[in-house]
């Protein structure tokens, strides 16, 4: 990457909708040309790895906050959500349904989630490499960060539309004028394209030089991505709050903790994470 150009992040946490927003962005900046890389989790040192690859745009898909203190010209979008849906969704998803390819570590806490209550579950879950990283990194994270956009995930889910509109616009990568001439739309239209098949063709490393750039995006063409990956389209025409406890896509609603967390599950988060929920704006206090 060179040193005057702009790096855009998208920095994620594990349950808050990760996978959808790298598709989401990782699409739209294949659309415009810049060169995409992911990161998961565990992650390296972003620095080194986006100089090696010349990344111009990243997702981190379990951010870190520290490891963003060697970058100096970058813009993110950090989401977050309500920890403790975050942790009745990781309970139920390392449960039942997420993946299981190289990760030998959920395959033994999965085979002790199922021999024990959903009560001891949960406790066990919180504790669980993954969940336990993700409550530790949203309780030092910086929110206050001029670089980057905080945001939240029942936002996200209520209007995907407008999140990433608000996303490029911060980003100042979104087009002003949505409207223009049939020969210029065609030639959008060819240039991502071009853009898209570059990326997703076996000789890729080859053809990736050969990329159309553009500066930004018209509000159109990222609507039509965004829509391409809904709750909807991705759990199977199942609606947002529409429950299948054993799909990945199980639920997409806020709030759901309440109906899973005991006073006991209650009282062991307030002692272990203290003023998280004050810290995210989930909760003014503790009387919860």
């Amino acid at each position: 990457m060179k040193s005057d150009s702009t790096l855009f992040l998208y920095l994620g946490h594990h349950k808050c909708a990760s996978s959808s927003l790298h598709n989401i962005f990782q699409e739209a900046m294949i659309a415009t040309g810049r060169k995409h890389g992911c990161i998961t989790y565990p992650h390296p040192d972003i620095l080194p790895l986006v100089t090696k690859h010349n990344f111009e745009c990243l997702s981190v898909r379990q951010a870190d906050y520290t490891k963003l203190e060697d970058l100096e010209n970058f813009r993110g979008f950090h989401l977050i959500r309500d920890p403790r849906d975050i942790v009745i969704s990781a309970y139920f998803s390392h449960r039942y349904s997420h993946p299981t390819a190289n990760w030998p570590e959920l395959e033994e806490h999965r085979q002790q989630l199922n021999c024990i209550s959903q009560e001891k579950g949960i406790f066990l879950d919180m504790e669980f490499g993954v969940t336990k990283d993700t409550l530790i990194a949203l309780q030092n994270w910086n929110y206050n960060d001029q670089k980057i956009l905080e945001l939240k995930f029942e936002h996200f889910i209520n209007d995907p539309i407008k999140t990433f509109l608000d996303i490029f616009s911060f980003f100042s990568l979104l087009e002003k004028q949505d409207s223009k001439s049939f020969l210029s739309l065609f030639a959008r239209y060819l240039f991502i394209s071009f853009n898209q098949y570059i990326y997703s063709y076996k000789l890729s490393r080859i053809l990736r030089p050969l990329r159309k750039k553009m500066a930004d995006i018209r509000p159109e063409e990222l609507r039509q991505i965004v829509e391409k990956y809904s709750f909807e389209k991705l759990s199977g025409d199942r609606h947002v709050g529409e429950l299948d406890p054993k799909k990945h896509y199980r639920k997409g609603v806020s709030n759901d903790w309440k109906n899973h967390f005991t006073d006991n599950h209650k009282k062991y988060f307030k002692q272990k994470y203290q003023n998280l929920l004050e810290k995210t704006g989930y909760e003014q206090d503790k009387n919860w």
